[in-house]
């Protein structure tokens, strides 16, 4: 409006110039007072301009007032329906301005707000530490975040979290304090809750912690007590090592083994006791047998299983806890049977104060011990029944060789009387001129079963020599292609009357070789005979000798003697049972010519005495035997 006026009021100023200027024309001082007035037509417009430029600015200024004051509106709502208590105090802490939520935060309405003190709402306990905090204020500081206590006008105290600001002049002074309050009684609830739950879980984890070591320690218990039973093939060793154990790591009172019989009836060999911490007779069994239910404690039936419930848990292997009841101090008892695949063998019995019943863990691990304890125990008692079978077993053998030895040594005398009568019948037969064939085949029947029986009498004695390791050795050098023509030349009318091929392939420059001549002698021999024996007609036997590389030296070793022969092979599932005595595998006999089956077992002995070893290759219709001895 103001603008108008001024406005109006110029124009009409510009109107009277213009008048002046027409009526001044005809003065004198026309020039001058022209000039003046142009002057001031200038001046005037300038201020006009101004007027414009300042009615601009006036409507911006306008502007910016209505959108302060929009902002200020929308601030204000803020500050009025913020969840928080927000206010205003002085520096002395005076309510100056507050929203509704700091009416319902300290329940009171404004109008008595306004003007009240704000340690009046502060919780007696701390009015004192907060008076001190209002003194605190440093100019244009930022207040940190604090917890409080607010007291209501009406109600309990609740705890506060707060937070505070300074306000300031244009000259940097504080002149009031904005306040921003939010109660946290569910949050300490929640946080609370949460220690709680932190609390239970952290008991929970040592709980389990304290568990889980529990467990690695028995499983490094039942490992310790698996490795010295199972190491172990004496049972009262056995039973030791599992009652000293468990009364140790459980911390028992005491811990009973005890064995059953048919009957039923209990026969107490170990127990430990905690106040000795040893066992009482170690090394020494208790023996003490009585009936079980005799042995076992009266039961309360009200709380603990009837003693036929009892034992028939045990028959299924079930632990089994209980009370007695007879004594004063009255102890749990844990009943774990020894029981494996087979059966029962017996019990545990392990005994604390009742206030210390057995965890599920503890019986668990006692169950497992008890399982181990079975097998070693079953383990121990096949050992010392299979100890004693051994000990039966050598007795016989030696008994059947003492009486071998007897028959053989007691056959050779009339069977050499044989031979020898037979040489004389033959000569006298001779002398007389008598040619009765006949009489000449049972002559002749007569000298091969006499050869065949002096030769197992002379097998028999020497098996049994070389069992006893009472065969003597006599080394000496053996110049190896000579002495093999020698031993197989007695041997050519036999492969001849097989029509057979006897053939020989000895490597050259063979070294001689230092051994027992008889042995090695004989060893050939049964070979060749062997070989003779199963080799059918118009096939070839090879008698070879060479020498081979040791694998440990460079320089030749061994001399490797073979007998090999063509036209049959040795069924493979038989090989490994050749070198048995009395083996025999009767469908290669295809002669019918019988035998001992001690010839290869005779071989095998005589080679392991001389040091050599011996192997056999047997495949397409072509066997070999390899004797190897060291030069």
């Amino acid at each position: 409006m103001q603008n108008d006026t001024f406005t109006q009021k110029i124009r009409i100023s510009l109107d009277r110039l213009l008048e002046l200027g027409l009526s001044a024309n005809a003065c004198s001082e026309q020039e001058a007072l022209l000039e003046h007035l142009q002057f001031h037509a200038t001046a005037i417009a300038d201020l006009q301009a101004l007027v414009v430029r300042l009615q601009a600015q006036n409507q911006e200024l306008r502007s910016e007032r209505n959108a302060l004051n929009l902002e200020k509106n929308h601030y204000q709502d803020l500050f009025e329906f913020a969840p928080d208590a927000y206010f205003v105090t002085s520096i002395d802490g005076v309510i100056i301005e507050a929203n509704q939520t700091t009416e319902r935060l300290f329940r009171v309405e404004r109008s008595w707000l306004a003007g009240s003190p704000l340690l009046r709402f502060i919780a007696s306990e701390a009015r004192s530490e907060f008076a001190t905090y209002l003194t605190q204020f440093d100019s244009g500081k930022l207040v940190g975040r604090r917890e409080v206590g607010i007291q209501p006008a009406q109600g309990k105290a609740f705890p506060a979290v707060f937070k505070v600001v300074a306000v300031q002049n244009g000259h940097g002074q504080t002149v009031a304090l904005r306040w921003m309050v939010r109660d946290i009684i569910e949050r300490k609830h929640t946080e609370t809750t949460i220690r709680q739950q932190n609390a239970d879980l952290e008991s929970e984890i040592q709980e389990q912690t304290a568990q889980l070591e529990q467990a690695l320690d028995y499983q490094a218990m039942l490992r310790r007590i698996t490795d010295r039973i199972r190491d172990s093939l004496d049972e009262n060793q056995i039973l030791q090592t599992v009652v000293q154990e468990l009364g140790l790591v459980l911390n028992l009172t005491a811990c009973d083994t005890a064995l059953y019989d048919a009957a039923i009836e209990v026969t107490i060999l170990y127990k430990w006791l905690a106040e000795t911490r040893e066992l009482r007779n170690p090394g020494q069994p208790e023996v003490q047998t009585v009936p079980i239910s005799a042995y076992l404690p009266v039961a309360e039936a009200s709380m603990f299983p009837a003693l036929s419930t009892l034992l028939a848990q045990r028959s299924q292997g079930k632990p089994s806890q209980f009370c007695e009841l007879e004594t004063d101090d009255r102890a749990a008892i844990l009943l774990c049977p020894i029981v494996d695949n087979q059966g029962v063998l017996g019990d545990l019995f392990l005994y604390r104060q009742s206030q210390n019943a057995f965890s599920q863990l503890e019986v668990a691990l006692v169950h497992q011990v008890a399982s181990q304890c079975a097998i070693a125990v079953r383990q121990a008692r096949l050992y010392q029944t299979a100890q004693i079978q051994v000990k039966e077993l050598a007795h016989l053998n030696q008994i059947k060789d003492e009486f071998l030895s007897t028959v053989s040594y007691e056959l050779r005398t009339p069977m050499a009387n044989m031979k020898m009568a037979a040489q004389m019948l033959n000569v006298t037969l001779k002398q007389t001129g008598n040619q009765d064939t006949k009489a000449d085949r049972y002559l002749e029947i007569l000298q091969n079963e006499c050869d065949r029986e002096a030769k197992l009498i002379e097998d028999l004695l020497d098996l049994q020599q070389l069992d006893t390791n009472t065969m003597s050795l006599l080394l000496s050098a053996i110049p190896v292609e000579e002495w093999l023509h020698y031993v197989a030349n007695p041997l050519l009318k036999r492969f001849e009357k097989h029509q057979q091929t006897l053939k020989f392939d000895v490597g050259p420059n063979l070294p001689a070789l230092v051994c027992d001549q008889l042995s090695l002698s004989r060893i050939v021999v049964e070979l060749l005979t062997n070989a003779c024996k199963y080799t059918p007609n118009y096939e070839s036997v090879i008698l070879s000798a060479n020498t081979i590389i040791n694998t440990v030296h460079t320089e030749p070793q061994i001399v490797r003697i073979m007998v090999c022969n063509t036209g049959v092979e040795i069924p493979g599932d038989k090989i490994s049972n050749i070198f048995d005595k009395f083996y025999r595998i009767p469908e290669l006999d295809f002669r019918k010519e019988g035998g001992t089956g001690l010839g290869l077992a005779l071989v095998q002995k005589l080679v392991d005495r001389v040091g050599g070893t011996i192997r056999v290759e047997s495949g397409n219709l072509r066997t070999c035997f390899m004797v190897e001895l060291p030069l």
